[in-house]
């Protein structure tokens, strides 16, 4: 390490960036995790005022989802990658929480299947754009790997506090709405809050904070640039030669039957 940085408080700079980094993150994750799974607690009473609602719809409903995301994952993390990547997530809050808003007005199949598209298409690219954007700009790379598994240990807080939660809104019976129909209310207003809490409180890149010193903005700046450089002369990909490559390949493989199995379990629990 360079002697001029002997005098950073590296525990110190841990700590700031957990505060300001990763637990509005875990939040925004936690948020995310709630909406997307919120379906599966409606449903329990969504087919009593609902009598076109069958298992058959319910199923293509929940996994529209998926479609939305797989769409728009990739152009919205290849955005965000240019410009700011924090006003994106504050987007992506901002777009699902109306969405998921809307879901409580439904009256048909086709309504059901749309807002569900749109959801994933709101949200899609956001957990990309936290691991792949964000969090390389603030996170060396061996320091990485414990950053994103802080924050997914945000799916299993929000796991355990979703349903407690469902089932308080689902007893609700407000303005004449049903249950269901205020759980989709009340857990899209998180959302849409956090948003500007979101844009206020993290900031895309180091230099743009004021709880860092100019010490500790250079250590940053300059060690991740240097390790974004040391990446880029073993091999830079193009979009094509991603899609292309073998090893991408399987690790989509892999991802995907994962993916599947903690979707398909959480919808149905």
């Amino acid at each position: 390490m360079d002697p001029k940085y002997s005098g950073i408080d590296f525990a110190g700079l841990d700590r700031r960036r957990k505060l300001h980094i990763i637990l509005p993150v875990f939040l925004v994750s936690v948020i995310a995790f709630i909406d997307r799974v919120n379906i599966a607690y409606a449903g329990m009473t969504m087919a009593q005022q609902l009598d076109w609602l069958t298992p058959e719809i319910f199923g293509a409903g929940a996994g529209m989802f998926f479609l939305g995301y797989f769409f728009f994952e990739i152009p919205g993390s290849l955005i965000a990658a240019k410009f700011d990547a924090c006003k994106w997530i504050a987007r992506i809050m901002f777009t699902w929480g109306i969405v998921c808003g809307l879901l409580a007005f439904m009256t048909a199949p086709w309504h059901f299947y749309l807002f569900r598209f749109l959801l994933g298409a709101c949200e899609a690219s956001l957990y990309p754009v936290i691991y792949a954007v964000l969090f390389p700009r603030w996170f060396l790379g061996r320091e990485r790997a414990a950053a994103i598994s802080l924050m997914l240990t945000s799916l299993l807080i929000a796991a355990i506090i979703g349903a407690p939660i469902a089932g308080i809104l689902l007893e609700l019976n407000l303005f004449g709405l049903y249950g269901w129909q205020c759980l989709f209310l009340l857990e899209a207003v998180p959302a849409v809050v956090f948003t500007f809490v979101f844009l206020f409180w993290v900031k895309d890149r180091p230099d743009k904070v004021n709880w860092l010193s100019p010490l500790e903005k250079e250590y940053l700046k300059e060690t991740i640039a240097a390790e974004e450089e040391e990446k880029n002369k073993a091999k830079k990909y193009t979009i094509w030669q991603a899609l292309t490559d073998k090893k991408v390949w399987r690790l989509c493989v892999i991802y995907f039957t994962w993916v599947t199995g903690f979707w398909g379990f959480n919808f149905w629990m």
